[in-house]
């Protein structure tokens, strides 16, 4: 939860980068919220130095904001981890909000797909629950072995939900373990 103080600077931040009508409207919503909120608390209206947003995400660990912007992820993928999965048969592919409707969300890891080689998509990541749940593909993924083709979600017969998981360990422990191995 943002301060008042730091919603107005994320305001201020937000618009350096964009000066999109929904940004504007983004930024304008984010001062009433500040003002509103000191005029409640009575205290006088300040703008914080910086307003960062952290979020924790599977994979890539602690990922911060700064006005909708994306500067820094802890764990990086992109130095090489992605190509050493490949050649071990794992395919990682993420999903990223590129909505600039999304103000304060702008950026914001939405899904996370693991497949192999051999059997293409098996694992997606929601971004909305923060839970796993194991996909069956239906083989046709060709060279996208995380995401491509066609599948559905793994789930019992008799049941109409699909099994969902805390972490990618009770999802699938060898695709979790491969990639501990690589990341180390």
């Amino acid at each position: 939860m943002l301060t008042p103080a730091e919603k107005r600077k994320h305001a201020e931040v937000l618009l350096q980068h964009d000066q999109s009508k929904m940004a504007h409207a983004m930024a304008g919503s984010l001062i009433a919220q500040a003002n509103l909120g000191d005029a409640i608390t009575g205290n006088e209206p300040t703008t914080a130095d910086h307003c960062y947003i952290d979020r924790e995400y599977p994979l890539l660990g602690k990922c911060r904001y700064e006005g909708g912007r994306l500067v820094q992820i802890e764990h990086p993928w992109a130095n090489g981890q992605i190509t050493v999965c490949k050649q071990a048969g794992i395919d990682v592919a993420f999903q990223w909000s590129a909505d600039p409707a999304a103000g304060m969300d702008q950026g914001e890891l939405l899904r996370i797909w693991i497949g192999t080689k051999d059997a293409g998509p098996r694992l997606q990541w929601d971004g909305r629950t923060g839970k796993w749940q194991r996909l069956i593909s239906n083989g046709n993924y060709g060279n996208n072995w995380a995401c491509g083709g066609t599948w559905r979600q793994d789930k019992p017969l008799d049941q109409r939900e699909p099994l969902y998981y805390e972490t990618l360990v009770e999802a699938d422990p060898d695709i979790a373990g491969t990639i501990a191995r690589i990341r180390d």
